[in-house]
């Protein structure tokens, strides 16, 4: 037994990555001839990787013809072997279910014939950092081919054990995948309800409004129930302002400062997060000379400077004391407002696209001022219907957090089983029914 292979389990050894197959660089057809290209051949680029969220990737964004192929050094691959982007970036996996080629932004691995495919994409993806390590270049990193022949992973002896390890992970690997549908399909469930909700509201009978059932009326945002009344933001809100940079910050975290939050301390799911650099400043700036903008407890705070825009966090009833800078602005909505409603109206298909027409953009920032705050158009019900909206939002929320939450179980879950089964510290034995022959999973 080589002494390198001494730490590994029983029937398993270090095995260098030319010598589970063939590592093949690709290339590029001239673009300048036209029949080279659009042809049957799948032609993979790291940015076709970049798309994947799966092992597999089925299509490409470009094909070339078979004079193409044999215009340059590109090499034909069955499919069901590996591919990696070795360039801009490396560590790209995904396994092509189709024959294919690549550009020399890549390189194959055309596997033995005794070699799994699932097992080695799964095995590449655990140890993906020791790809990047091998990385050279000034401009960009780059792993060479002779490199990455060179990698030695952990690889068990039996096939079949490789064939149990990558059916393991991809039955885990699919049930994330359809998880992860169900998720992207609330999503959008989601954004209709909320779109339907703050546009036509629930009545008192717990029914969204439509013109075959209530009566509507027009307005500069379209038809809306009659019982609504379309006003400015700052007619609905005792304070609209935005913070500012004091001359002087806190430059530790003691008794006598403040939190200071900027941007990057907001969030798209409405969150405030107080781990993300967070700065701080004194409380006498905090009291004196940034005084109009305290925040206090149900105010509303959005981002006014991005791109992004549209970042939107409220104040729980716990907060410590806080402050904002210039690119936050404040709302503070008056007793006829609820904050939770406002929260969800910043982030409305309306709201967004009023910003998105009227912010300034300049080198490449968007910014929206305070006037553009104040001048917000908003859609107004009782504030009972608001408190019914916002608790049927919430709802669907709160269906998508379990789901959300059940997914980040999964991840960790599929994470622990790579860490058990990919360094043998789990064994495996070839259950009833596994192929092992080549594209069988």
């Amino acid at each position: 037994m080589n002494k390198a292979d001494q730490h590994l389990p029983q029937n398993w050894r270090l095995r260098s990555l030319g010598s589970l197959g063939k590592v093949l660089s690709g290339a590029t057809p001239s673009t300048q001839v036209p029949d080279f290209w659009n042809g049957d051949i799948a032609w993979i680029t790291p940015a076709d990787l970049n798309r994947q969220e799966t092992p597999y990737i089925n299509s490409t964004a470009r094909s070339i013809s078979e004079k193409g192929l044999n215009s340059c050094a590109a090499t034909l691959i069955p499919k069901w072997n590996i591919v990696i982007s070795s360039r801009a970036p490396i560590g790209y996996i995904a396994v092509p279910t189709i024959d294919f080629t690549t550009n020399q932004g890549c390189k194959s691995l055309w596997l033995g014939d005794d070699q799994h495919y699932l097992f080695h994409y799964y095995n590449l993806c655990f140890h993906v950092r020791q790809l990047k390590e091998k990385g050279e270049g000034t401009t960009f990193s780059e792993i060479s081919k002779a490199a990455l022949e060179m990698i030695s992973l952990p690889v068990p002896d039996l096939e079949s054990a490789q064939v149990v390890i990558g059916q393991i992970l991809g039955s885990a690997d699919r049930t994330i995948e359809c998880l992860r549908a169900l998720v992207s399909k609330h999503k959008r469930i989601k954004r209709g309800v909320v779109r339907n909700l703050l546009t036509f509201g629930i009545d008192n009978s717990g029914r969204i409004r439509t013109e075959s059932t209530h009566t509507f009326k027009n307005s500069l945002l379209g038809r809306i129930s009659e019982d609504w009344r379309l006003i400015r933001t700052k007619d609905a809100c005792s304070l609209i302002t935005k913070g500012t940079t004091p001359k002087k910050r806190a430059v530790e975290n003691a008794e006598h400062t403040i939190p200071f939050l900027r941007v990057q301390n907001l969030t798209f799911d409405g969150r405030i997060d107080f781990r993300n650099d967070l700065e701080f400043i004194s409380r006498e700036t905090h009291r004196h000379e940034l005084a109009r903008s305290v925040v206090r407890y149900r105010d509303v705070l959005m981002n006014i400077v991005g791109p992004p825009l549209g970042k939107v966090g409220i104040v729980p009833n716990d907060y410590p004391e806080w402050n904002v800078n210039q690119a936050i602005a404040l709302f503070r909505p008056t007793q006829d407002l609820c904050s939770d409603f406002l929260f969800y109206w910043l982030q409305s298909p309306q709201a967004r696209t009023w910003f998105e027409i009227n912010s300034k953009k300049t080198s490449g920032q968007q910014n929206l001022t305070l006037q553009h705050c104040q001048d917000l158009p908003l859609l107004l019900p009782s504030f009972e219907e608001q408190q019914r909206i916002v608790s049927s939002i919430r709802t669907v929320e709160a269906a998508l957090d379990i789901e959300r939450q059940y997914l980040g179980t999964l991840l960790s879950q599929k994470a622990g089983l790579m860490q058990d089964l990919l360094t043998g510290r789990v064994s495996v034995d070839k259950p009833v029914g596994v192929e092992t022959a080549a594209g069988q999973s």
